[in-house]
């Protein structure tokens, strides 16, 4: 990578390919175990609970679970279920629980663990970068790679690292050959994708005059869309959000501007009705980007990132590429601005709640 930006979260998001190849190794360790594990539940309702860009996770998650496995997953916001448990527990259904949480120590998760703990019929599993950690010693270990861990406070690698664990769980478990494949070789691409695009995220995220952001995403990559908008709010204190890229024409592109820059996660899935949005930023004039993992989405008069030799096209595969182009773009608005996106001010690498509730 060039010399983007300085400090520990660019070596964060440079050492990314290195710690993928990590948690393969980890992960075809303990394959035997882990496709028990899904096996295990295949009956059970799965609720996949966390907080911030855990719960980004959560979501990826989600869909790949759906997609690839019998399990029937849904994300949930870690202190929706400890407020609105109701809604998420039924009493005749098995219930496996999947709680992440990098530190293994933010307040909400934790107390969601030991509050489930002693409910019959309830299996419940931590997804963490701490293996000491209270969470990981509550909850039965599906994943846990100190090394995976971040330098800078904002979770970046840990999160790609969360998010393909899931990609490769879920791929494994349905022997989806092309999917595997493009895992494989995803570390060594992602370290060449890097490279190349490092300096267009770069001029993307220093267009002059943009204030706000819109980032729009449908499907899996709407956990990485809603990620993207907490990073630029994290790192650059400018408001963002993240929405399914028809969703926006249906009113918010009301408070489209010359000041806000939408920034389109291109899909296979979704391909004609992100033609038509683009269709209509482009009528009314909005600065947009494009990241695109298909050369047919690319966009003629937009900017793009053409991600498409190295993603082919799979929309889950496409949202571990999208995610560090993100993080570069928001990294690189944060430092034009004057901020550290190492340590944004505000934030804290766990949240804890001083008297838990």
């Amino acid at each position: 990578m060039a010399e983007t930006f300085k400090g520990l979260l660019k070596a964060d998001i440079a050492s990314i390919p290195s710690i993928l190849e990590d948690v393969r190794a980890d992960l075809l360790h303990r394959r035997r175990d882990l496709m028990a594990i899904l096996r295990e539940n295949a009956g059970a309702r799965v609720l996949l609970t966390g907080c911030g860009s855990s719960y980004s996770a959560a979501l990826y998650g989600q869909f790949l679970l759906r997609r690839y496995t019998p399990l029937h997953a849904t994300a949930v916001q870690c202190t929706d279920l400890l407020c609105h448990q109701e809604l998420y527990l039924k009493e005749d259904v098995p219930l496996c629980l999947i709680y992440i949480s990098r530190s293994g120590t933010t307040t909400e998760t934790v107390l969601a663990c030991e509050r489930f703990l002693g409910r019959g019929g309830v299996r419940a599993y931590s997804v963490t970068c701490s293996p000491s950690s209270p969470l990981a010693r509550l909850a039965s270990p599906l994943f846990s790679l100190a090394k995976a861990s971040d330098q800078a406070m904002p979770m970046t690698r840990s999160l790609e690292a969360f998010c393909y664990m899931f990609a490769w769980l879920a791929s494994s478990y349905a022997s989806e050959g092309g999917m595997i494949e493009a895992l494989d070789a995803l570390p060594e691409r992602m370290g060449r994708c890097l490279d190349e695009h490092d300096r267009t995220c770069r001029e993307i995220a220093l267009e002059p005059g943009i204030g706000r952001y819109a980032l729009l995403g449908g499907g899996p990559l709407s956990a990485m869309a809603r990620d993207g908008a907490l990073k630029f709010c994290q790192f650059c204190s400018l408001p963002a959000i993240a929405l399914q890229p028809m969703e926006y024409i249906h009113g918010f592109v009301s408070a489209a501007g010359g000041d806000q820059m939408a920034i389109l996660l291109a899909s296979e899935g979704g391909a004609r009705f992100e033609e038509y949005v683009l269709h209509r930023l482009s009528e009314i004039g909005e600065p947009t980007a494009v990241l695109s993992a298909t050369a047919a989405a690319l966009a003629p008069g937009f900017r793009c990132l053409d991600l498409s030799p190295y993603a082919g096209g799979n929309d889950f595969i496409s949202g571990l590429y999208y995610s560090p182009m993100l993080w570069l773009m928001a990294a690189c608005k944060a430092e034009s601005l004057g901020m550290d996106p190492d340590a944004p001010r505000h934030a804290a690498r766990a949240v804890h709640i001083p008297h838990r509730p």
